[in-house]
């Protein structure tokens, strides 16, 4: 899933006439790895993908893959392994297949942040905060106490 993507002129010239910001071995810097976001290639970009009937099983084998191999699934890391962009990968949910399959892999995530905390492998505080923020699963708050307005009336 790591990926590094090289600029036009950087292959077409040679990585060694590529300017010193796009040539990592030269300058010192790190490539990208597979936690940095990354974008699909300049010649990809902005042409419009259609739904294909594989796209569902796709994602979903793709949140177990990574789940089983120790990484936090994500719909970002779909679309940069398949060369596509976040909002491409988010309208194909009016696909109802596609939308049920991403369901699937929100439940994949989820279990996948629940056993890193179990495990002690996350920090339970920040796993807490993520399954709150992402799945209303947090704390609720005490509901305050109100004063009830009462009429009593006696029958003799």
């Amino acid at each position: 899933m790591k990926r590094v993507i090289a600029d036009e002129t950087a292959t077409k010239k040679g990585a060694e006439s590529a300017p010193p910001e796009q040539n990592a071995e030269t300058n010192g810097t790190t490539p990208k790895t597979a936690c940095q976001k990354t974008s699909p290639p300049p010649e990809q970009l902005g042409r419009k993908r259609n739904y294909r009937k594989d796209l569902p099983k796709k994602l979903y084998l793709f949140f177990l893959r990574t789940a089983e191999a120790g990484e936090l699934p994500s719909l970002d890391k779909f679309a940069v392994a398949n060369g596509m962009t976040l909002d491409e990968v988010r309208s194909f949910f009016s696909h109802g297949e596609f939308e049920r399959a991403a369901r699937e892999c929100n439940e994949i995530r989820r279990d996948y942040l629940i056993d890193q905390a179990m495990c002690k492998r996350a920090d339970a505080s920040f796993v807490k905060f993520l399954l709150s923020s992402e799945y209303g699963m947090g704390d609720k708050a005490p509901e305050e106490d109100r004063d009830l307005a009462v009429t009593l009336t006696v029958v003799q």
